[in-house]
């Protein structure tokens, strides 16, 4: 049967050895892109675009994942569009969610937006997701939040995983943060047993660089909190450091989005190349700069 099978699949496995020849890739390389995005406070501006722009990439490689790095939602009553008005932020919740489930997004790290629920209203809306919630270092301590994941695997189409940890920043009341730092020590066994490791993090861009001299196994951080925007993602310690802007507190819909784009090359399954650059939306189309991976 074994030689029947190779028999079989040799046309198909020549095809795809001179594909990966024309791209640059050996026949045991494997690309993996990461979509990331953070802080887009209650805004989706210019999601057609986005979505359009989605659809090609996915449309390029098998291996797409698409990672939100929290703060999709506003916290402040004051700075909601209706200031005070519960239902205003209930709707918009939702919306959020019901838009990353249509975009088809595989995991969010919970921002600390997300940690101050606003009575039922939060955890009703998370609990709508089609994705995981990741916070490693997050204890829920009460019913108005559901219960967040440390990590996720995702898995190639050639059998390679990824897996991804989350961590978050902010107390609240039934929320007890722990060190996120020392939180992600304690899961550097992830690198042992997956072929990328990656953390989804809402720390802030300064807390994801000491991150990455503290915990050299990761390959890739995708960072939130401080709304930094890395045009090109920066290497540290190793580590490829990445986070895609983000926009204020306030509703608004000129507000420009941004997504930011990691691609991951595997030989054998060993990292062998990574880079990040950042797509900017400013109406429909998408401002891709010169020379993105």
């Amino acid at each position: 049967m074994k030689s029947s099978r190779s028999w079989a699949m040799a046309p198909v496995l020549g095809a795809i050895t001179i594909i990966l020849a024309f791209s640059g890739l050996s026949a045991s390389a494997e690309e993996i892109v990461l979509l990331h995005d953070n802080d887009q406070h209650f805004d989706f501006n210019f999601v057609d675009g986005i979505e359009a722009e989605i659809i090609r990439i996915r449309d390029e490689n098998p291996n797409v994942f698409h990672i939100n790095c929290g703060d999709i939602f506003v916290r402040h009553s004051a700075r909601w569009e209706e200031p005070d008005n519960l239902d205003w932020y209930a709707n918009q919740a939702r919306f959020m969610i019901e838009t990353m489930n249509r975009l088809g997004y595989d995991a969010i790290a919970v921002g600390n937006h997300e940690l101050d629920h606003r009575e039922t209203h939060t955890r009703d809306a998370l609990e709508q997701a089609e994705f995981p919630l990741l916070a490693a270092n997050v204890e829920v301590t009460t019913d108005l939040l559901p219960e967040f994941k440390p990590y996720t695997v995702f898995e190639t189409e050639g059998g390679h995983t990824i897996a991804v940890l989350g961590l978050s920043t902010g107390s609240f009341d039934g929320v007890i943060r722990l060190d996120p730092i020392e939180t992600a020590k304690e899961y550097r066994y992830l690198a042992e047993e997956h072929d990328v490791f990656v953390a989804a993090t809402h720390i802030g861009y300064t807390a994801d660089r000491r991150l990455a001299e503290a915990v050299p196994e990761l390959d890739v951080i995708l960072g939130g909190h401080s709304h930094t925007l890395l045009e090109e993602a920066e290497v540290v310690n190793g580590v490829l450091v990445a986070q895609a802007g983000g926009g204020g507190h306030y509703p608004d819909p000129e507000k420009p989005m941004y997504l930011g784009v990691v691609r991951i090359t595997l030989e054998d399954g060993v990292v062998v190349d990574k880079a990040g650059r950042v797509i900017t939306f400013t109406g429909e189309e998408a401002a891709i700069p010169a020379g993105a991976p």
